[in-house]
């Protein structure tokens, strides 16, 4: 882990605890937020409710007074119904002030004062008959208790207004001080955990993008070792047997040099330098296919029709001699190796040529047909030779193998490096057939938008 990586996952780590602790912060101060404006509300609500019980209050007592000096009883009805309301008010205020045993006991007091003066306003009706003194003693009694109903009151509201200023200032110095500069920590906390989330998802995603590609690489390695260490084993046994004929020849020709005829020591000679020439073309073969083991390089657009033309006309003078008809449709762009499609192409048409009959010219077809798997564009290479039984399939693709070694041509290298050649590719080659009816091989190159840069 790199440097930059590591002060990375700190400050990330930094942050999210930053951000973890200013969130919690930041709903504790919300949640207090929210009971303030609660406590504002319902300090409002009783306050309100208050002062639309002074009013009621203040406008019987004009009624009252307005009553007793003129004698006039046509305000009697509205000062009664004034009382009622009035009283239905102050126990509204009682329930409010549930939650502050001194403030609801302060609206039981206004509560007891306004029943005892409506007492007194009742007996008012009584005092119209009255003599100037008892009238005068009535309206002092009322005022009396209205003197001691505003001491309450003011105690009351001040209490509840005390409690609105407070939080007023509370929530000012919380909007001053506290809450920009929380958003704004909060603000840049998500910016900054957002930006280093993505470099993270960025950075892993590359991270597993070559650790695919690490992990391809080794088994692809893994597998040229192994093919190398098969490689190594096989040619070692291959190659014992023309060597082993070199030598009884040359002791052969040795001994004998003396004794035999010239047309002898010639057939000698000439076995000689046909085993030499096969372990030289065996030697070429085993290059080629080791070469096809190794980095098989980069992947191109190429279009196949040209390619089928370039292979054709290198085996120009092959065909021209076995008098090979080659058939083919109009075959798709790829993207692939242009210099192993080459051996590709050229190993199965000289396969092809190879394996004709006896009595008739070769002929091949190339096409395209419609592949199982969309991920994959199948070729098909067709002849009718002698074909084989489909048993060997798979058999035949293996380097050195060979289903008729003593007729058949070549040393059963050129299958095993068309194999490889569309393992290079990603894809694979297939090959079905009878014995006399000849036989397909199918060529699945996998799909591509692009060429891998």
């Amino acid at each position: 882990m790199t440097r930059l990586m590591r002060l990375v996952y700190i400050l990330f780590i930094v942050f999210m605890s930053a951000f973890v602790i200013l969130s919690i912060s930041y709903l504790k101060r919300q949640k207090i937020l929210d009971e303030n404006i609660e406590k504002f509300e319902y300090s409002n609500t009783v306050l309100l409710t208050a002062e639309q019980i002074n009013g009621i209050l203040n406008a019987n007592g004009s009624l009252l007074r307005t009553m007793l000096i003129t004698g006039n009883k046509k305000a009697l009805p509205d000062l009664l119904v004034g009382n009622v309301v009035l009283l239905a008010k102050i126990d509204s205020l009682i329930k409010l002030t549930g939650s502050d045993p001194i403030q609801q006991k302060r609206a039981v007091q206004m509560k007891d004062l306004i029943a005892r003066r409506f007492d007194l306003i009742r007996d008012a009706v009584s005092v119209y008959s009255s003599s100037q003194e008892n009238i005068t003693q009535l309206i002092s009694d009322i005022g009396a208790i209205r003197s001691e109903y505003d001491k309450i009151f003011n105690a009351f509201t001040d209490t509840e207004t005390r409690a609105v200023l407070k939080i007023r200032r509370s929530r000012e110095q919380f909007d001053k001080l506290s809450n920009p500069a929380l958003i704004g920590l909060l603000i840049f906390a998500c910016i900054f955990l957002l930006a280093t989330f993505l470099y993270l998802i960025i950075t892993l995603k590359k991270r597993i993008y070559f650790q695919n590609e690490l992990k391809a690489k080794i088994r692809t390695l893994n597998q040229a070792n192994r093919e190398l260490e098969n490689l190594s084993r096989a040619t070692s046994h291959h190659i014992q047997e023309p060597m082993r004929k070199i030598r009884n020849f040359s002791t052969l020709l040795d001994k004998k040099l003396e004794q035999l005829p010239v047309e002898d020591a010639r057939q000698i000679i000439w076995k000689i330098e046909g085993n030499a020439g096969s372990l030289q073309t065996l030697a070429q073969n085993l290059v080629q296919y080791a070469n096809l083991i190794q980095d098989p390089g980069k992947k191109e657009k190429l279009q196949l029709s040209d390619l089928v033309d370039e292979v054709i006309y290198k085996l120009e003078d092959v065909i021209f001699e076995t008098k090979t008809e080659i058939k083919r449709t109009p075959l798709p762009v790829i993207n692939a190796l242009p210099n192993q499609l080459v051996i590709l192409f050229h190993e199965l048409f000289r396969n092809s040529i190879s394996f004709t009959k006896p009595d008739q010219s070769p002929m091949i077809e190339v096409y395209q047909v419609t592949s199982e798997d969309p991920q994959f564009i199948t070729i098909a290479i067709k002849d009718h030779g002698q074909g084989f039984s489909n048993e060997f399939a798979e058999r035949i693709f293996r380097i050195f193998e060979q289903l008729e070694p003593r007729s058949a041509p070549g040393k059963g290298i050129g299958l095993a490096m068309c194999s490889r050649v569309m393992l290079n590719h990603g894809g694979r080659i297939r090959a079905a057939g009878n014995p006399g009816e000849g036989a397909t091989f199918f060529l699945d190159f996998p799909v591509e938008q692009e060429p891998k840069q």
